[in-house]
């Protein structure tokens, strides 16, 4: 095992490159409830990566309440939105601290 430290961003699209860009990559988010920060990284991946599996953690659905309102769920639900047919989102629930996979869509048949 190795320790890699740095801009999670950064540091995971260096590491795919020096894999010599292997498809379908797993890039595990965790963004601290920050929308701003996931939204960084899956736009930074998506630009990136044509293929990539994203796990995002802490994308329970949050109350106003909570001041996280906005958070990764909510990063997630844009991303779907901006790039219909793109990719595809399965959530593990409702409760603390939820996961979600966002994964590409399949390509459409010739």
């Amino acid at each position: 095992m190795q320790l890699h430290q740095g801009d999670g961003l950064t540091t995971s699209l260096v590491l795919w490159e020096r894999a010599g860009r292997p498809p379908s990559p797993l890039f595990f988010l965790d963004g601290d409830h920050s929308h701003a920060s996931v939204r960084r990284e899956i736009d930074g991946i998506r630009a990136s990566v044509p293929d990539p599996l994203l796990l995002l953690h802490d994308t329970f659905l949050q109350s106003s309440e909570s001041g996280y309102n906005i958070g990764p769920r909510q990063a997630v639900k844009e991303t779907i939105a901006a790039f219909p047919g793109r990719f595809h989102a399965v959530h593990s629930g409702l409760s603390l601290p939820g996961m979600t996979l966002v994964y590409p869509a399949a390509p459409a048949a010739a």
